[in-house]
């Protein structure tokens, strides 16, 4: 699978190049690029709920999306995950609409309010769901990148809204459950357990207050 932060703009980006959360995408993309950044073993987590962020690796990756958010830790080493996944200076989602739109997945297009970007024929959007829904339903095996972005997505209470047409007949909480089976399943994940939990705890801590506070 590609990376969890390009997974995640895919997902989250609507056909008319809009969030598809209530707020914008800024928490849940920098929370995939840390779990992609830990998962290549260039930042660990402490341990705790809300654990301090330590770059062990700071050679750049080759991409440059991780590549900036790699340096922002580096610039803000110490603080906690919490703060750091709703920190302006580790937003990766300008770099990552760039790279899409330079390989063709993505095109600008420009309206009344700006320069959106837009899926080009949402193939690999589609493809991406239908590769999740697969994990999720047992056709094939689960990657530590696979059970990351389904948990992301958990922890927005997005997950069924986007994949229940890939699952037909699986409810929200069988699904929920599912997630949580697949982050227990995956081998590859013993190493970033914390960073998975502390992914979500954050989540909830940057985004999901303040998209209940949007919605009253």
């Amino acid at each position: 699978m590609t990376t969890i932060a390009r997974a995640l703009f895919l997902l989250l980006t609507s056909d008319a190049g809009r969030s598809e959360l209530s707020v914008g995408r800024r928490e849940p993309l920098a929370a995939g690029a840390v779990t992609d950044l830990v998962l290549l073993r260039r930042v660990e987590l402490e341990d705790g709920k809300d654990p301090r962020v330590r770059v062990v690796d700071a050679s750049p990756v080759g991409d440059p999306a991780l590549d900036h958010v790699l340096a922002g830790l580096g610039e803000l080493e110490g603080k906690r995950l919490s703060a750091l996944v709703g920190h302006r200076r580790l937003d990766p989602t300008d770099l990552l609409a760039e790279q899409l739109v330079a390989e063709g997945v993505l095109e600008e297009r420009r309206g009344l309010f700006g320069v959106r970007v837009v899926p080009v024929d949402g193939h690999q959007e589609e493809a991406l769901r239908a590769h999740l829904a697969a994990a999720v339903g047992g056709e094939v095996e689960p990657t530590a990148g696979d059970a990351a972005v389904l948990g992301v997505l958990r922890a927005l209470d997005v997950a069924h809204r986007l994949l229940r047409d890939h699952l037909p007949g699986v409810t929200r909480r069988q699904l929920r459950d599912r997630i949580d089976e697949i982050s227990q399943g995956v081998p590859t994940l013993d190493a970033v357990r914390r960073s998975y939990d502390a992914m979500q705890a954050a989540l909830v801590a940057t985004m999901i207050v303040p998209m209940v506070i949007a919605g009253s």
